[in-house]
């Protein structure tokens, strides 16, 4: 699976969902066509899901705590440089492969 690392989005495209609870949310990390990590500037987490398969829709995973604590541990370790990206990114599409979708 290739993954893609961080980059910022128009204010525009970012999740109505995100914008709501304001500041700056960015991508942090994504797998087409099947899931982005969105990262706030006040490093809060939060995972959208692509879902079907002739239907295609997006679904907000439910992070719970051990979920949110394993995504800011890889990703502390990444931005202090002693992890490769794809470390954070496989620990995500284990947590974005658990949900269940509908």
């Amino acid at each position: 699976m290739t993954f893609t690392g961080r980059r910022t989005v128009a204010v525009e495209l970012v999740p109505e969902a995100l914008r709501q609870r304001g500041g700056t949310w960015l991508i942090e990390a994504d797998s087409a066509w099947a899931w982005t990590l969105w990262r706030s500037e006040s490093d809060e987490f939060e995972l959208l899901v692509v879902c079907g398969s002739v239907g295609i829709w997006e679904e907000w995973a439910a992070l719970n705590d051990d979920d949110r604590s394993t995504i800011y541990a890889h990703f502390q370790l990444l931005v202090a440089g002693g992890e490769a990206f794809d470390s954070l990114a496989n620990a995500v599409d284990a947590i974005a492969k658990r949900h269940k979708c509908g």
